[in-house]
């Protein structure tokens, strides 16, 4: 393979965002973050222009025998979704408050064939399979929000033993906010 073969390989096809899809360019929360009952919708984004089909869109949460548990469910013309962006290449479906509502929990997007279809060739898409789009309900933890909440606990509790002593430095066991404030000021000093 010549370095030119390599340039043109690379422009003309595009690479995996992840969907298994070469089709799909990106979702709006991204895959793998975490989802609440505050999340109004979401959204999956194409790297052509398409048309709403006939199929459907549907969320599981998993279950720890393997199973799983359909939370929401619907077809492309039931109104709960809907074609956006400039360009006609994303599409953004309403999520109901109790789909996503179990904190911890793992949510699956299951995106049938012909979902969407191709605007330009009128012709059904690939839609995205179970495992290939997927949420977690509340925080996900990962290495990184591990340690920023063990450095928030950390400092939370030096804050309030720092606030809990007197003048000499005897621990006292009260503390408010206005002598967290004032015993930071003071440090800072």
């Amino acid at each position: 393979m010549s370095f030119y073969t390599l340039i043109i390989v690379t422009l003309l096809c595009p690479s995996d965002a992840g969907f298994k899809n070469l089709l799909v360019n990106s979702s709006i929360p991204p895959s793998g973050s975490s989802v609440s009952s505050d999340t109004p919708n979401i959204t999956l984004t194409f790297r052509d222009q398409i048309a709403l089909s006939v199929q459907n869109i549907s969320i599981y949460q998993a279950k720890d025998d393997g199973n799983s548990i359909l939370r929401q469910g619907f077809s492309a013309k039931s109104g709960f979704c809907t074609i956006v962006s400039s360009n006609d290449s994303a599409v953004t479906c309403q999520i109901f408050k109790s789909t996503f509502n179990q904190p911890g929990a793992t949510y699956d997007v299951v995106v049938d064939n012909d979902f969407v279809m191709s605007k330009s060739l009128n012709q059904p898409l690939t839609g995205v399979t179970k495992g290939n789009w997927v949420y977690y309900g509340g925080m996900h933890f990962t290495n990184s929000n591990v340690l920023l909440l063990v450095e928030y606990r950390l400092l939370t509790v030096i804050l309030y033993l720092l606030a809990s002593t007197d003048t000499e430095g005897k621990y006292t066991g009260k503390a408010s906010l206005p002598t967290i404030y004032k015993k930071c000021a003071s440090t800072t000093d």
